[in-house]
């Protein structure tokens, strides 16, 4: 609707605000860029709309610049369409607390801000490996690094003046990739690439963005939009569910889980757990398979090995290990109880792992996972001291059982994998610039039996597209890319 001008007179701003005035606020300072808009709906769409060939496309199609040729960071259509492929193969093989379900990559505009986070983080240095010109691969990876730290709960001064460094550079390389001194290529000096140099002060004054980044404030506001279906007092409503939530809270802070979980259950006559009390359960095994299922003999003897070198809790040292005197008839006369899933609760978040066995319909695959093992040096040496030492590459494998059993008077809990060697996904130019994160999986390992707080973290795969049945994995440990899980 057109308004004359000078009815909008009144409404303009033609003086000074009145938050210049207090002493705390400093414009702009006080007001520092938001990372969840700036680099995940900004900047990583323009690099890859520039990818694409879809920024602004008057800029490729101008007569007067240079031949198209010369544009060696647009990704051809065919690798387009393989990329596609190897996102949408990926959604099954990645577990929902890394990330969702990815909409078509040529549909990017349904892609929310997580989405692009997880492909800035995770998914770009599998996909975009080989596709991408490798100066333009570098100059990626080089701020998908960069990212990592930023996004971070915790950021050192070292790793803010190396945050600092960093962006400009990238900042400097990306004129040079993109922009070329040309006049006719300013558009791609966009304002948040700019922004980019500036996004270390605010972090300096005001924290890590990860404390005040808009992810908080949009999923509040998305379960405000579901929470309330009534249209003509929506605002009571709404203030009514709210206030309902900080009561329970308050309630389960004064009683507990496991009280509050009477009092409800005995009021509503249920047995199961009502769905929004899940996250205060405790880790746990479940979805029991068998109560005395029979082990082939390579399991019975990864059982073995695990319990005639036993890891026990030490005061001021994570774990001590010890040889115990087992014999192959103890482990098979043991009754054994297997388990197709266990949930862990730690510091890194809530994780559910589960085995492919699992009776429940499950479309996310959450049975690989990363590991810790410590070998005895001396372990071909009966004879000799035991000489414990931690593998310091990571360990990647398949959770094949969870299995609980007693043991001389104490209960295990034991997970049997089936291991997998692994070679680095990126090159050692590449890995110089972006932390190893990335594994290709080339052959079957052995199969190793471990306690289920070894597990690390679980992790996610990608299949590759026409590369002989070739997956990619990864983990990741960040915690902030989506609250639920399976």
């Amino acid at each position: 609707m057109w308004y004359p001008y000078g009815s909008l007179a009144g409404l303009m701003i033609v003086e000074q605000a009145i938050l210049s005035v207090i002493g705390s606020i400093s414009f702009p300072w006080s007001f520092p860029f938001d990372l969840m808009h700036l680099l995940f709906e900004n900047v990583i769409k323009t690099l890859f709309d520039i990818w694409s060939g879809t920024f602004k496309p008057g800029i490729l199609s101008d007569p007067s610049l240079d031949t198209r040729a010369s544009y060696d960071y647009v990704i051809s259509a065919d690798d387009w369409k393989a990329i596609a492929r190897e996102v949408a193969a990926s959604n099954h093989l990645v577990p929902s607390s890394i990330a969702r379900r990815l909409h078509d990559i040529n549909a990017r505009g349904f892609w929310t801000a997580e989405t692009w986070m997880y492909f800035l983080l995770f998914l770009g240095p599998i996909v975009l490996k080989g596709r991408l010109h490798d100066r333009y691969f570098l100059h990626y990876l080089q701020l998908s690094g960069i990212a990592r730290t930023i996004t971070g709960i915790e950021i050192s001064g070292d790793d803010l003046d190396s945050i600092e460094k960093g962006l400009a550079h990238w900042v400097a390389d990306y004129e040079r990739l993109y922009y070329r001194c040309s006049p006719n290529n300013l558009p791609f000096g966009t304002a948040p690439i700019h922004g980019l140099l500036h996004l270390a002060k605010y972090i300096r004054m005001q924290g890590p963005p990860a404390v005040y980044w808009g992810f908080s404030t949009e999923r509040f506001v998305g379960w405000l939009k579901t929470a309330s279906y009534n249209r003509q007092l929506p605002v009571t409503a709404l203030g009514n569910i709210v206030e309902t939530q900080e009561q329970i809270h308050q309630v389960l802070s004064t009683l507990g889980d496991d009280n509050f979980h009477k009092v409800i259950m005995w009021e509503r006559g249920r047995k199961a757990r009502p769905t929004w009390m899940q996250d205060h359960s405790e880790a746990k095994l479940f979805e029991r398979m068998s109560d005395n299922y029979q082990f082939n003999n390579a399991e019975l003897h990864c059982l073995y090995n695990f319990l005639t070198a036993r890891a026990f809790e030490s005061d001021h040292i994570w774990m001590r290990y010890e040889r115990v005197n087992v014999t192959m008839a103890e482990v098979a006369a043991t009754t054994f109880r297997v388990f197709s899933a266990w949930r862990s609760n730690d510091d890194d978040g809530r994780q559910t792992y589960r085995t492919q066995e699992s009776h429940r319909a499950v479309t996310r695959d959450a049975s690989w996972c990363r590991f810790d093992q410590i070998r005895d040096r001396n372990e071909r040496r009966a004879s000799g001291p035991a000489v414990w030492q931690r593998i310091a590459q990571p360990l990647w494998g398949e959770v094949l059982h969870f299995v609980e059993f007693s043991w001389r008077e104490e209960t295990l809990q034991v997970a049997i994998v089936q291991s997998w060697n692994t070679q680095p996904w990126l090159s050692g130019r590449e890995r110089a610039v972006f932390a190893d994160t990335a594994w290709e999986l080339t052959t079957k390992g052995c199969l190793l039996a471990m306690e289920v707080r070894s597990l690390r973290h679980v992790a996610a795969r990608v299949k590759l597209d026409g590369r002989h049945e070739k997956y990619v994995i990864f983990e990741t440990s960040l915690g902030l890319l989506v609250p639920e899980l399976i």
